[in-house]
């Protein structure tokens, strides 16, 4: 019989409903087996925790595009992200780039337990923490100003099939982020 969901340590790992997985690592798809290099990776985690898990998959994995990148001076688009699960989703920011700097990382954020395993969030590339307008953000790492300090130099990679709706109009965390940083 054919395993039907990733595994961890041969207990199938549930999909959160609200998961943040691009089309392109769920499960079946073209780089799902990156997800799993991930959580093959993951060491049993402590009851209570959420780990996040970066892993450099160059062991036999292909190069991917990241999902997110440092603005770099690009000028930012802002836009509704048709992957985001929320309730209220709102405006995130991309940047167009003529060439993306590939990676061989992947992160995982997986919640539960060692025996209930969730994936919350699978993505390319380096931790990026949720968007301040994400009702995640003021539990995170350094909290909802972190969160407002890496948004307001990072950017989604711009793909017109991510976007469903875009706006010349930066939302107000980020305006006021800018403001601090001058």
């Amino acid at each position: 019989m054919a395993k039907k969901t990733w595994l961890y340590r041969d207990v199938p790992v549930r999909v959160s409903a609200t998961a943040d997985i691009p089309l392109l690592y769920r499960y079946g798809a073209r780089f799902s087996d990156h997800v799993q290099a991930a959580i093959n990776s993951v060491d049993l985690w402590i009851d209570g925790s959420t780990p996040t898990h970066l892993i450099d998959s160059s062991s036999g994995l292909s190069k991917m595009r990241p999902m997110v990148v440092p603005v770099g001076g690009g000028r930012v688009i802002w836009g509704i992200h048709k992957g985001h699960h929320a309730r209220t989703v709102q405006l995130s920011p991309f940047v167009r780039m003529s060439s993306v700097p590939l990676t061989y990382s992947v992160t995982l954020e997986l919640a539960g337990n060692n025996v209930q395993p969730w994936i919350v969030r699978a993505y390319p590339g380096s931790f990026a923490p949720p968007l301040p307008w994400q009702i995640s953000a003021k539990d995170a790492v350094g909290g909802l100003d972190a969160c407002r300090t890496f948004w307001s130099q990072h950017a989604y990679v711009y793909s017109a099939s991510l976007v469903a709706a875009e706006s010349d109009q930066a939302p107000a965390w980020y305006r006021r982020s800018l403001m601090r940083q001058a």
